[in-house]
């Protein structure tokens, strides 16, 4: 299901709305006429730096907002199923909704803008790194008690309102905490707090003369949480100006509805990354209302059959016990040797030589788009296909790019055009139109009515609840626009609603959540059960398996995951210090060498704003120091101009090697012109790119093997290497020169079917 969300007061800039005002002329007259001025030269050119006026933003924000959402409603031909709006932004969702008109909604918020302008002596402070309850907790400790909570944003991100003398108490109790980031909020008035109390009055006094509709889509309100009451409109839209925005558990209601898809429309992408934080933090228990729960019926009895089978082997050959483990219908459906996986690795590390090796000998590997250029993945499939037989398996990645949505949709529209039948998912938080565009692409029904896919996808997961997405039909909404823009056909529409997303789910550790890496069994009952569930309800005719992968890199850590009931698993880390791996001799070298103690955490190249960490190798490197001191950096200053003169010169001459200036220079030749537009407009975002070049860089020079910072090299890498680097020691495989993929496939599976073997012998006798 789809919800709109729309943005409050700090999310104005100049230039919002750019062309969309032409589009509607008439409206920008009646918008003129009620508020006195031009709302497009407002927007455009902010003369006297009137966006930072609480007078003049709120009534921009708001016709900019909804705007927005008229457009995208025309462009979609639907309309959401839920709407929101963060504080302002409400009262765009009640447009969205149908309880107020375009020029009704503009007369309020007009009035709110002007009644709230007028408040002076409050502020508002904004506490990064802690949840509701220890900021409640300190500030009872501390016997702050006028102060209130403005918002619940998220789990760790609350802003607090009260008198301006008060608050300058506030500020040194929070900032004493190295842990916390204090940020205080450009505004005159402590909004959202007991102290609105005499424009609430005023307000609700002015509303009471409109009359509103009941809404046609639920609103969900800052105050409760929920949707609005039809019958207390006007009391909770009044309320709202003395209670705190609960965006937090918004969010958790929309999530709990089985809303699947939360798009920001208006200005910025400020709820955009509040919404990814929400969804990364919350763990849903709701059961989908729509779902009628049985019971499971057990379905990994097999797995104790194959084990009886070993126990009485000793005359088998490898040849013939390797295929008891894992799914046999795997090995079918994908005509490979094993139930076994090479998952795609970052930039380009799982590359086109490692995929053709593999599938020469029956082995399902898959090419690591991430990070790689578009040239770059098309030239790589052409070669797969070149050195492939249609017979031998192969797949390509793709990854979720959240700073360049429109990749994804050029690459699904690659693999069509290419006719890659199989492809892995990873790093998604919700299925998107251009994936289920792919899974629909040459859907039918044969002779005998059954639905034939021509599309396979892996879907990578981390959550049970990506995991129910990738495991249930694809949207209905999204089936609805693909049919409305003829991307699709209505009757392969018809023929989607009971086939999966995927046809395998596995089940991966997030290093990016600063996790153990480990195989990830406590996930693996809880998604068997749904899958049980869901293949009933559904009437799916084939069903779809669970695999776990993650942390694999010795036969007791394979066994494991077939004991606890794996249809097949997954390997990463140990094929990338391989002959046929992309990166350098040189970063081969020393992860041949690798052990436990050598892995450490340091940010995230994709999610770095977002404070998201991951494994990489730190023995003998100094990338994860230096990444680690940028995040600081960013997290401490809003700009690179801001930054202290020891720390900028410790930057640009042990790291960079050039100025922050010539830096920013590199990143304009990389980044497209949004990306740069946004920088030159939001300092903050202008540092992150240019951070985020840096350890772009370090990673291409560990693969290229450059020559220039060998202590710098960015070498992204889990513990399975380390393990696995033990368990060769003093073998064939200890050089990574005799390390090839295949090999270390069937070696890992056929000491882990003796290792199984082994185990039940001696625990069976």
């Amino acid at each position: 299901m789809l919800a709109y969300v729309f943005p409050g007061q700090g999310s104005q800039y100049k230039g919002m709305g750019g062309k969309i005002f032409s589009e509607f002329s008439e409206l920008m007259q009646k918008c003129d006429k009620i508020l006195g001025y031009s709302i497009e030269e407002l927007c455009l050119k902010n003369q006297g730096n009137r966006l930072r006026e609480t007078l003049y933003v709120q009534p921009a924000l708001y016709v900019v907002s909804a705007l927005s959402y008229i457009k995208k409603v025309k462009e979609e031909g639907k309309k959401p199923d839920y709407v929101a709006g963060h504080s302002l932004g409400e009262y765009v969702a009640l447009f969205a909704a149908g309880v107020m008109d375009f020029e009704t909604g503009l007369r309020i918020v007009k009035k709110r803008a002007e009644l709230m302008s007028k408040v002076t002596g409050g502020a508002m402070s904004a506490i990064l790194g802690l949840n509701k309850e220890k900021v409640e907790s300190i500030l009872k400790k501390n016997k702050l008690s006028t102060i209130d909570i403005a918002n619940y944003n998220s789990l760790s991100q609350i802003v607090i309102s009260g008198k301006k003398d008060d608050m300058v108490k506030v500020k040194e109790v929070f900032q004493d905490d190295n842990k916390v980031k204090y940020v205080e909020l450009n505004v005159s008035g402590a909004f959202h707090s007991r102290y609105m109390k005499e424009v609430k009055e005023v307000f609700e006094e002015y509303i009471s003369d409109f009359t509103f509709c009941e809404p046609r889509i639920p609103v969900i309100s800052n105050k409760y949480a929920k949707p609005y009451d039809k019958n207390n409109i006007k009391e909770t839209l009044a309320s709202q100006i003395v209670s705190p925005v609960k965006w937090d558990d918004t969010i958790k209601y929309l999530i709990s509805e089985n809303v699947d898809n939360i798009v920001q429309l208006g200005p910025g992408t400020v709820l955009t990354k509040l919404v990814d934080k929400i969804k990364h933090e919350y763990k849903p228990t709701i059961l989908n209302k729509k779902e009628k729960y049985q019971e499971p019926v057990e379905k990994n009895q097999s797995v104790q059959v194959k084990f009886d089978i070993l126990k009485h082997s000793d005359q088998r050959s490898a040849t013939t016990y390797e295929n008891l483990l894992g799914s046999r219908k795997f090995r079918e459906d994908y005509n490979v040797k094993y139930s076994y996986i090479i998952g795609s690795m970052y930039n380009g590390i799982s590359s086109k030589e490692l995929v053709v090796r593999a599938g020469i000998n029956g082995i399902l590997a898959f090419l690591g788009t991430n990070g790689m250029k578009y040239e770059e993945i098309e030239e790589a499939i052409i070669y797969i296909q070149n050195n492939l037989s249609k017979a031998q398996p192969y797949g390509v990645n793709i990854s979720y790019n959240i700073n360049d949505v429109n990749l994804n949709k050029r690459l699904v529209e690659l693999f069509i055009k290419k006719k890659v039948n199989v492809i892995e998912t990873s790093n998604f938080w919700s299925i998107t139109p251009e994936l289920v565009k792919y899974r629909l692409m040459n859907i039918r029904a044969d002779k005998y009515g059954n639905t034939v896919l021509t599309n396979k996808i892996i879907a990578k997961v981390s959550n049970e609840e990506i995991a129910k997405a990738f495991l249930s039909p694809p949207p209905n909404y999204i089936l609805e626009s693909l049919v409305s823009s003829g991307e699709i056909r209505e009757e392969q529409a018809l023929l989607a609603r009971n086939v999966p997303m995927a046809d395998d789910i596995c089940i991966v550790n997030d290093l990016k959540q600063n996790v153990e890496s480990k195989p990830s069994y406590a996930l693996f009952n809880k998604i068997i059960r749904y899958r049980d569930n869901i293949t009933t309800n559904y009437n799916y005719t084939k069903e779809i398996r669970i695999g776990i992968g993650g942390g694999i890199g010795t036969p007791e850590t394979a066994a494991a995951a077939f004991i606890t009931g794996a249809e097949f698993i997954l390997t990463g880390s140990i094929n990338q210090c391989t002959v046929e791996a992309g990166t350098s001799n040189t970063t081969k070298e020393l992860l041949q060498k690798l052990e436990v103690k050598d892995i450490v955490y340091a940010p995230d190249l994709d999610m770095f704003e977002y404070g998201w960490k991951l494994q990489v190798v730190k023995r003998g490197l100094l990338f994860s120091e230096r990444a680690n001191l940028l995040y600081s950096l960013y997290d401490k200053f809003t700009s690179i101009e801001n930054i202290d003169n020891k720390s900028k010169d410790k930057v640009e001459k042990k790291y960079f090697g050039y100025s922050f200036e010539e830096a920013y220079e590199k990143v304009k030749k990389y980044y497209s012109y949004e990306e740069i537009l946004m920088a030159e407009k939001k300092p903050k975002y202008k540092m992150a790119l240019i951070f985020k070049e840096y350890l772009k860089n370090s990673i291409e020079m560990a693969a290229g093997g450059s020559d220039l910072d060998k202590i710098g090299y960015g070498i992204i890498c889990g513990s399975a290497l380390a393990n696995f680097n033990e368990y060769v020691k003093g073998t064939n495989l200890e050089s990574w020169e005799n390390r090839h993929v295949d090999i270390i496939a069937k070696k890992i599976m056929e000491d882990t079917q003796q290792f199984i073997k082994m185990y039940y012998m001696k625990v069976f006798g």
